[in-house]
């Protein structure tokens, strides 16, 4: 074994560079560190946008969430309410009504959601995280209308004179059918009077919020509830052991949600494509590795006459087919320290400095491309590389100990 690995450093040290062989060797080298560099940084890359994309939607995700299972609202229970309120380190509880509406002002129109809100809204991380948003404002009324504050977004796309406050919007819902419904008027109408414009950085939320009395008038689901947003004291820290005592005082058709069951579609859709990136990039791995291959090959050929000579000098064909692995894994552990050396400096750099920025944010401020190197991925990239070169030296390996037994090397 010691023979044979000594053997095979001397192959992939040889310092002349008029043999293919050597050629090819350095080849391998450079392809399996680029594809190294490659399959560190797309996986560090993919967890630094997971971890981005979380934050923004964990600010304006509500800590604990309990909605309907199955329906898509649940009628309202004041005990139930008051019951979960009483539980330590529980602020309050913010009631939500949703439905997606179309839109109006003057002959521009837009989908939206429409959000119903209680009172206590002013609590909510929603609100805190938004930016110019008033408490007074969304809950005032004017000549017996109710006020309402829309996104940024919607305002634009309905071309919302800014400068101007009081503006009134419609408001249009399907309305049920029944054999009273005519298709002349398919939609109820109420107006919305609009005196205020927030936002929620980094995120197009298509919204607007009013009170939920508005909500329950335009929809006609009075004491009906899409959710209910717990709100926790600052200083908590027991989720899941407050969410555990909320789930039993709930009936079987409600649950409570945190923020990582609440984005769970979008968990697994980002880990699909992770898993997706990650077999691609073990692709171009894999074509890496078959430069060894090609390598092996073509080194059985120039050096024949070398391994007659040792096999007449004694060496096992146990020996000779260890000196073509030891070969290949020796070829892949440079190519693979060059490549996770490149892949940590570019990453370390893109860290500290962020000299790549995410451009479609650039309107919203100056992010710089979010990257994570975590050990595993090194881990997980140092093993594919040396299980392919292993799968690239095999066949080379066995086709030497063959010529041996055979004795077809002469």
């Amino acid at each position: 074994m010691r023979n044979s690995l000594l053997i095979a450093k001397r192959y992939a040290n040889k310092k002349s560079n008029k043999t293919l062989v050597h050629k090819l060797s350095q080849l391998a080298r450079y392809s399996i560190a680029l594809a190294t560099t490659i399959l560190i940084l797309v996986l560090s890359t993919m967890r630094g946008i997971n971890n981005l994309l979380f934050s923004l939607f964990n600010s304006y995700t509500p800590v604990l969430k309990i909605e309907p299972k199955k329906s898509k609202t649940f009628i309202r229970n004041p005990l139930l309410k008051e019951s979960i309120e009483n539980i330590a380190d529980i602020q309050t509880i913010v009631e939500n009504l949703e439905a997606t509406v179309c839109i109006a002002f003057h002959k521009q129109q837009t989908l939206g959601l429409i959000k119903g809100v209680s009172p206590n809204f002013s609590a909510s991380g929603y609100y805190k995280n938004a930016i110019t948003i008033d408490r007074d404002s969304f809950c005032a009324t004017k000549h017996g209308k109710y006020g309402g504050v829309i996104d940024l977004y919607s305002s634009k796309r309905l071309r919302l004179p800014l400068h101007e406050k009081n503006s009134t919007i419609a408001v249009l819902y399907p309305k049920k059918i029944s054999l009273n419904t005519t298709f002349a008027q398919p939609y109820l109408k109420k107006s919305l009077w609009i005196h205020g414009v927030f936002n929620t950085p980094h995120i197009e939320d298509r919204c607007v919020i009013t009170p939920i009395h508005f909500v329950e008038e335009l929809t006609g689901r009075f004491h009906e509830r899409t959710s209910w947003e717990v709100v926790l004291k600052e200083t908590t820290k027991e989720i899941y052991t407050i969410q555990a005592q909320i789930q039993k005082l709930l009936p079987a058709t409600l649950k409570v949600a945190n923020r990582y069951e609440q984005n769970q579609l979008r968990q697994k859709a980002i880990a699909m494509e992770r898993l997706s990136v990650y077999f691609i990039c073990s692709l171009v791995l894999l074509l890496a590795s078959l430069h060894i291959f090609f390598m092996l090959s073509l080194l059985l050929i120039e050096k024949k006459h070398e391994i007659i000579t040792l096999y007449s000098m004694g060496a096992q064909p146990q020996q000779i087919s260890r000196m073509i692995l030891y070969h290949a894994m020796l070829i892949s552990l440079e190519g693979m320290a060059y490549g996770t050396a490149i892949a940590w400096v570019l990453g370390t750099l893109q860290q500290k400095f962020g000299f790549i920025t995410l451009t479609a944010l650039k309107k919203m401020g100056t992010i710089p491309y979010p990257i994570e190197l975590q050990t595993k991925y090194f881990l997980y990239t140092a093993l594919l590389t040396g299980f392919f070169s292993f799968l690239a030296a095999l066949w080379p390996a066995k086709q030497a100990r063959q010529w041996i037994n055979n004795k077809k090397v002469l």
